[in-house]
């Protein structure tokens, strides 16, 4: 065999070989739920486990109709990475205190195992409509936690408080900027302090970007510039 021939093979093989190696990974993201009233026990449910696929990543569904004082339904959990971009989402979660009194709910919403992207925005989001309840308030958090654990640590937007002290909607979005990641963790969490009788619905994301690449085109607009800036450069020298 011609050696020229083994060595393009080699290259080629080289090549190639980066290419799978640069190739984000599917994540094994589960999807975990940790229920808490005032300070009593929390209650933890893994609602989905495995490795997501880029079109649908692993949901699952969470309800509990007697929480202590609470009834809590969560019908749409999903922790997906598609391609580079990492989620996490709790939609369309109905939370009822049908007790005598006022009581505080604490939620908290894991996925792990994210592998892209290493750097980027994260969109921190919560949103929804009071039914019925005056008085009521809430806190909302999210983290990118580097150490890929359920601990409440790492780069966050800081606490959102958007008011629910009267029924209609509410809305609140933050913002961070993670970076140096590998295999990393997606946590948020809510926690309503709800009057009697109070009930309300919610979603809440959490969307994980990198950061923006020049495209090719742009940058070969920008070299082309070069030869044209040292013409400049040159003519100005010569006439100093």
């Amino acid at each position: 065999m011609p050696i020229r021939f083994v060595r393009s093979f080699a290259i080629l093989a080289t090549l190639a070989g980066t290419v799978l190696l640069s190739t984000p990974s599917p994540a094994r993201a589960d999807l975990l739920v940790t229920l808490q009233e005032d300070s009593g026990a929390t209650s933890s449910v893994i609602i989905a486990a495995g490795s997501p696929t880029v079109s649908g990543g692993q949901s699952g569904t969470y309800s509990n109709s007697a929480f202590g004082d609470f009834a809590v339904v969560t019908q749409g959990g999903q922790s997906v990475q598609p391609g580079s971009v990492a989620e996490l989402f709790s939609s369309n979660t109905s939370v009822t205190n049908n007790g005598s009194m006022t009581h505080v709910l604490h939620i908290v919403v894991s996925g792990t195992n994210y592998t892209a992207p290493a750097a980027g925005t994260l969109a921190s989001h919560i949103g929804g409509t009071v039914a019925t309840g005056t008085g009521d308030s809430l806190s909302f958090q999210s983290w990118v936690n580097s150490l890929n654990t359920t601990a409440q640590t790492g780069t966050t937007p800081g606490p959102q408080t958007p008011s629910i002290a009267s029924p209609g909607s509410f809305s609140n979005d933050a913002s961070a900027s993670p970076s140096g990641l590998t295999t990393f963790s997606m946590i948020h969490r809510v926690d309503f302090t709800m009057v009697a009788g109070s009930s309300l619905n919610y979603s809440a994301s959490d969307i994980l970007t990198p950061n923006a690449v020049p495209e090719p085109a742009t940058l070969t607009l920008a070299f082309a510039g070069l030869p044209v800036l040292g013409l400049v450069w040159a003519r100005r020298r010569k006439r100093a």
